[in-house]
C-alpha cells in the first residue's frame, strides 16, 4: 500500500514538474492571442455559434462569419454598431448564425461592416485598463495553443 501511494506521489510530482503553466488550451506566455469557437444559447433558447478572439489586450465576440457582437440589455448577443467615442453598442438585431438569418436580417446587416473593433477613447480607456491587470503580473499573458 505504501508503495502505491509512493509511485502515485512521484507520478504526479514528476507531472506537476514537467508542466508549463496551462489551463486546457490556454498556454500563459508572453504573446497576446486567444481564439476559440463555442455554441451559446441565448436567452430566447436560440443557439449561436460564437467566435471569442483577442486582439492585443482586447477580447471580442463574432458570429462565424465576422459580424461583432456585444451583449445588449436583455441579456440578447446583438450585432455591434459603432456608438459615441469609438464605442461598440447594440444594433438592436438579435444575432443568429448565418444560416437561420431572416431576409430581412441578411439586408440589415448589409449596412453593418464586418470585424469591428473599439476606437478612440473608449479603446484608450479599455488598454489602460487592460496594462493595469497586466502589470499586476506582466511575465504572463494568454495564447492559444492546439
Amino acid at each position: 500500500m505504501k508503495l502505491l501511494a509512493l509511485c502515485l506521489l512521484l507520478f504526479v510530482s514528476a507531472n506537476l514538474l514537467g508542466q508549463t503553466k496551462s489551463d486546457s488550451n490556454i498556454v500563459y506566455s508572453n504573446k497576446s492571442y486567444l481564439m476559440d469557437t463555442i455554441t451559446f444559447r441565448q436567452i430566447n433558447g436560440t443557439n449561436i455559434f460564437l467566435v471569442t478572439n483577442r486582439d492585443g489586450d482586447i477580447n471580442y465576440i463574432e458570429t462565424l462569419d465576422g459580424y461583432t457582437l456585444v451583449l445588449s440589455t436583455l441579456g440578447l448577443y446583438e450585432y455591434a454598431k459603432k456608438g459615441k467615442g469609438g464605442d461598440l453598442v447594440p444594433s438592436g438585431l438579435t444575432a443568429h448564425n448565418d444560416f437561420q438569418r431572416t431576409d430581412k436580417e441578411v439586408k440589415k446587416l448589409k449596412k453593418i461592416p464586418l470585424h469591428l473593433r473599439f476606437g478612440g477613447d473608449i479603446l484608450k480607456e479599455k488598454e489602460k485598463r487592460a496594462n493595469k491587470y497586466k502589470n499586476l503580473n506582466p511575465k504572463y499573458e494568454y495564447r492559444y495553443e492546439k
